[in-house]
């Protein structure tokens, strides 16, 4: 049993207890950058480009993933095995940053991401994260919101939608029923791997959807006072109407 103590952790806990060294300094040193939370948009920057690239990569090789137990099938890019890793010391990172700050969400994030990650890598099928992951796309753009952009708000809810309302809760389905259907995924792969995936996947399809309709409510409420701030401060030019009939039905009734 002592013996067990002094054993070289496996790579993948080298791997993640890096990510968590990388961001703890990142977050020391550079905690924001004006008002933009450095961690936050590092590791969502490195968790898009990564899982871009696996998906990329995969599709053009002509990958039908998700591959169960396939030893004829093309190997997966690093990528796809390193992502989970570094997302698992980013997950410590937020258990931390949650019991620091007193946030139960940053806390639930953390540990929700760190049950899903820490069991893919450690069963080795970490290669299937990537398209789940991939939903940090518009993470990069919720982290710029802090300058004010129409532009970014614009890219943030479209991207909101595409990725964690559409394309990731498709992959999730399409992972959790082939695994069911293909025998030898059940015999080659743990229990353990679906229930991970399954409810991990639930959970935060779940958060998205929640998030979603908040996020729709609110730019609806800010389309409809930014029109109502144009209606309200526009004027027409001198000659532009020739017949009172002719103005908006708004202005006719303060004219009268």
């Amino acid at each position: 049993m002592i013996a067990n103590l002094f054993t070289v952790p496996p790579f993948w806990i080298k791997v993640s207890t890096g990510s968590l060294v990388f961001f703890g300094i990142l977050d020391r040193r550079f905690h924001k950058i004006g008002d933009i939370e450095t961690v936050g948009l590092v590791h969502s920057m490195l968790a898009s480009f990564l899982s871009v690239y696996t998906i990329a990569a995969d599709l053009a090789r002509g990958v039908d993933w998700p591959i169960f137990c396939d030893a004829s099938a093309p190997a997966p890019p690093a990528t796809a095995a390193l992502l989970p890793m570094i997302t698992c010391g980013y997950a410590v990172f937020d258990v931390i940053v949650g019991f620091r700050a007193n946030r139960i969400d940053y806390f639930l994030h953390g540990v929700a991401l760190f049950f899903l990650c820490g069991t893919a890598c450690h069963y080795e099928v970490g290669a299937v994260l990537p398209y789940g992951l991939v939903m940090e796309c518009s993470t990069v753009f919720l982290n710029l919101r802090s300058l004010k952009k129409n532009w970014i708000d614009v890219a943030f809810v479209s991207s909101f939608v595409f990725f964690r309302i559409g394309l990731v809760p498709f992959y999730w389905y399409k992972w959790t029923t082939r695994f069911r259907a293909i025998p030898l995924a059940q015999r080659c792969l743990s229990e353990g791997v679906y229930y991970a995936m399954f409810y991990g996947g639930a959970f935060f399809t779940a958060l998205n959807v929640y998030w979603g309709q908040i996020i729709v409510r609110r730019l609806i409420i800010k389309t409809n006072a930014g029109a109502s701030m144009i209606s309200r401060e526009w004027k027409p030019e001198p000659g532009q109407f020739s017949d009172v009939n002719e103005l908006p039905a708004s202005f006719r009734e303060k004219r009268d």
